[in-house]
């Protein structure tokens, strides 16, 4: 399986860790979620296990929808990822170096969506 879209229905991070754990090519996730919190600590929790995913989107009550920050953390824990949403927001993941010669740091930046094509969560919608 590597597209996987749970939608109307709330995960929990325990959920969310099995999903992971469970479907170890996974490349596209499209779920529901009661708060950014939820998401991160399942991706957490699965740092290092070898995620492939690549897509990310989540909706959820909007109070407590992730913010851009929450989004920004886990993609540094998701290397391959290059799509991130939440709600009706997508962003590109963009990745950078930074180093002294001594040192290098990965600075993660999300940019909305700029490509001409539509991003994979609405053609997920579509079916």
């Amino acid at each position: 399986m590597t597209r996987l879209s749970i939608l109307n229905l709330y995960c929990s991070s325990d959920h969310l860790n099995t999903i992971l754990a469970l479907s170890p090519r996974l490349q596209e996730l499209y779920v529901s979620v009661t708060s950014g919190r939820v998401l991160e600590e399942a991706i957490f929790g699965q740092h290092g296990s070898g995620v492939e995913l690549t897509v990310l989107h989540v909706t959820g009550i909007e109070p407590n929808l992730p913010k851009e920050e929450d989004l920004r953390r886990v993609a540094a824990l998701l290397p391959r990822l290059q799509q991130v949403g939440m709600g009706n927001r997508v962003y590109e993941v963009h990745r950078s170096l930074r180093g002294d010669g001594e040192s290098t740091e990965i600075l993660i930046s999300l940019k909305r969506w700029s490509r001409i094509y539509t991003p994979s969560y609405f053609l997920n919608w579509r079916g």
